[in-house]
């Protein structure tokens, strides 16, 4: 405490120091589904996980998660925030229910995704979309694929005004979409 005290320039955040040296500590043990959760209630997993996400729930009030590998039969439970979920490889069987904006890419496919969310929802993968369906209640809506989208229902109440729906396929088809 002194050492840094003395030889940091700025104002320290203590808060933000504990912080980040528990979620150190928890990285530390090595055990890929242990993760570190802030006192305001919020998850945030940034660094790489290595290992596949397999039949597992997240919930707090705000998730961040970046894995390299796959992310398979997994819930994550925003109740009073936002969700962002980065996959390295695929992501399958995932349903994400965001109080206010969700936020998932995959450099894979992303088969069977069920998003829930209260403001804008941005859907990315690097190759297919297979069976997406998206409930958004107030917000603008934007769902890109580099190669196909089939089987997407996109369903959008927005309560403020207009809401904006896209949906790209960047280098080959959509089929079996419904906007409601």
């Amino acid at each position: 405490k002194d050492l840094v005290d003395e030889h940091y320039i700025d104002e320290v955040d203590r808060d933000g120091m504990a912080d980040s040296a528990a979620a150190a500590m928890i990285v530390g043990l090595g055990y890929p589904w242990s993760y570190f959760m802030t006192a305001d209630g919020n998850i945030e997993i940034d660094k790489a996980i290595k290992t596949d996400i397999v039949d597992s729930k997240f919930q707090a009030k705000d998730i961040k998660l970046n894995s390299l590998r796959n992310i398979i039969s997994t819930v994550f439970n925003s109740n009073d925030g936002n969700v962002e979920i980065k996959a390295g490889s695929w992501l399958t069987d995932v349903t994400i229910d965001s109080y206010y904006k969700a936020t998932v890419s995959s450099n894979g496919a992303l088969n069977e995704l069920t998003v829930y969310a209260g403001d804008d929802t941005t859907i990315t993968a690097g190759v297919d979309i297979n069976g997406l369906i998206i409930y958004n209640d107030d917000g603008n809506v934007t769902v890109t694929a580099d190669r196909n989208i089939a089987g997407a229902d996109i369903n959008s109440d927005n309560y403020s005004g207009e809401v904006k729906v896209n949906v790209t396929a960047a280098y080959g088809d959509i089929s079996d979409l419904a906007i409601l």
